[in-house]
């Protein structure tokens, strides 16, 4: 329907209701990625996933098209703002286990004796807990860096920080997550 995405946005400026709706449509898996590695639950991601484009929506009239800003730059990072007051929100609660735990164990298989099992679990609950434990801003340039694969360069724009910023924070969360992973590091070497 839109031939570019410049046009389509545009097209949402102007209030057009299916302009939206395929912004929407185009970056919703993108966003809802973000929103699932950083909260780690599907339940608070699909609020948050909300929150992100409710947010986009109401402000989309300030988003100013330049060669070097792209709209979905704009809208990631509102979805790392977003992501990181959500956090702040509910700082006391655990991060969550289940598919998030999944995605930690890098998609291992699972073992079949029940002892190797339960080794497993408590060790994705203690990865849990120690990124729980992580800053927001260490967690959201943890899960940059190594979940959505980004640059030093991007995650420090999407960040607005500086690149030294984002690799001291980087350097403090690895170190607070091999600390707190130490006791289930005897059988690696």
């Amino acid at each position: 329907m839109f031939e570019t995405e410049d046009a389509l946005v545009r097209a949402a400026q102007e209030g057009r209701e299916e302009a939206f709706e395929e912004i929407f449509l185009r970056h919703r898996r993108a966003v809802a990625d973000l929103a699932f590695r950083y909260t780690g639950n599907s339940q608070d991601a699909e609020e948050l996933l909300q929150e992100i484009f409710v947010r986009s929506f109401l402000s989309i009239k300030s988003f100013r098209s330049m060669p070097d800003a792209r709209f979905f730059s704009w809208l990631y990072r509102i979805g790392v703002n977003c992501s990181m007051n959500f956090v702040k929100k509910r700082k006391s609660r655990e991060f969550r286990s289940g598919a998030a735990a999944r995605e930690f164990d890098g998609q291992a298989s699972r073992p079949q004796n029940p002892e190797a099992q339960y080794a497993g679990r408590e060790m994705r609950q203690a990865l849990n807990r120690a990124m729980a434990a992580l800053s927001p801003a260490q967690r959201m340039i943890f899960v940059l860096k190594h979940f959505e694969q980004l640059s030093t360069q991007e995650t420090a724009a999407h960040m607005k920080c500086s690149e030294g910023s984002v690799r001291k924070q980087l350097f403090r969360a690895v170190v607070k997550l091999r600390r707190a992973m130490e006791p289930y590091r005897k059988g690696v070497s």
